[in-house]
This record gives C-alpha cells, structure tokens and sequence, in this order.
C-alpha cells in the first residue's frame, strides 16, 4: 500500500512543498521537474540519473539540502491505540573529503493525543531517534511500526539513515530463538523483505527486552 505525505525541500534556492511517497520500501519526491527515488532519505537519486543545475548530488544522491516530512502512525497506549504522527527534520550537507556528508543531522518529534515529544541531541538514524522518543514515552505507550515489532531487527553488517530493518516475520520460530550474533547469522539473510521504521503491517507484535539479535 503506497502512502502519501506532506513533505518541505529546502536548498540554497529556496524552499518547495512537495510529497513523499512510500510503499514501505522505496520513498519517491519530486521537485520541480525532477523526480527522486531512494530507499532512504539520504539516497534518493533523480530517476534517469540526471538533473537540473540547481541540485546538489554526492555519490549521485541528494544532498546540501533540508528535507522536512510528517509520518501519520498509531500510537498504542494504556487506553487504546491513537492516531499520531511523526515529523522530520533531516539536514544535509554538501560532499566532504571523508567520502561522506560534512552534514547529517537528524531530529523527529512524535505528536499525539496533544502530547509533543522530541529527540534530544543529534542523531544520524532513526534507530536512535526513535529509541530516545520510546525513552520518555509514558509507561505502556509506544510506537505501532515495524521499529517495535519483534520481527524486524538490523542487519549485523550495519544499516543506513531509514528503511533498512529486515522482517523475519516469515521465520518467526526461528528469527525467534535467537540469542547470540552467531545465531543470527544462520538467518541473517533470509529476511522476507526490507521495511521502513515506521511501516506497520497485520504480522506486528510488540517486542520485547531481550528479543532477537537486537535484544
């Protein structure tokens, strides 16, 4: 189910609403003329490999600009789930001389219910973002998405910025009796699919300490 959301592009030419669309694998935005595609906010490459002068590309990705979004999701707490949403603001550098960005800052808010909670600090994943939100979470609330779901866990070879958790929903016994890093890697690869933090299909349930690889 392909899923649509309000989105600001931001670069030293101005500022640009737009959408981001997401099938829960692959995330799409078009500016201006040029549409981008990726599988994380910070690899979204212009479809055709080519663009108009005024965007900057590292690695042929997107960069030296601000991507901002907001991700409706359900929140599950004590009283019953509750519609919620996200909001992102990532900030990207230009290329440096270390292969990477010279900037790639990240911050997520969750709102619900009129509650308002951010991410403290900075970070460079969703991962950490999104485990410091569930840390001043009430005690019983969370996020209904793959990120809490105890199928999904990170790659032991490491993972990117979003969208790159693995879904092992259909090994469940197996992905389950995990303990140690060298028992997952007897099922690292045989994952169902690669989802997004904040995707939620009907195979979710909550994880808890001490689940899988990622404990």
């Amino acid at each position: 189910m392909r899923r649509i959301y309000a989105a600001r592009y931001t670069d030293r030419h101005g500022t640009v609403e737009t959408t981001i669309s997401s099938d829960g694998c692959t995330l799409t935005m078009q500016i201006e003329d040029t549409v981008f595609e990726g599988e994380d906010f910070d690899s979204l490459m212009p479809v055709g490999g080519t663009c108009s002068g005024r965007f900057s590309l590292h690695g042929g990705a997107l960069c030296g600009c601000t991507i901002e979004t907001e991700i409706p999701l359900t929140v599950s707490t004590p009283e019953g789930d509750t519609r919620g949403k996200v909001s992102m603001v990532l900030e990207l550098g230009e290329g440096a001389a270390n292969g990477g960005l010279s900037v790639e800052k990240l911050r997520l808010v969750l709102e619900y219910d009129r509650l308002r909670i951010g991410s403290r600090g900075e970070h460079g994943w969703f991962e950490d973002a999104l485990m410091d939100i569930g840390a001043q979470l009430p005690e019983g609330t969370f996020i209904r998405s793959c990120f809490n779901c105890r199928y999904a866990d990170y790659s032991p070879y490491g993972h990117g910025l979003y969208g790159d958790m693995l879904c092992f929903a259909n090994i469940r016994e197996e992905y389950l009796a995990v303990v140690t890093k060298d028992d997952f890697w007897g099922i690292a690869d045989r994952y169902e699919r690669r989802v997004q933090e904040t995707f939620l299909c009907e195979a979710f349930e909550r994880r808890e300490a001490g689940c899988g690889y990622r404990g």
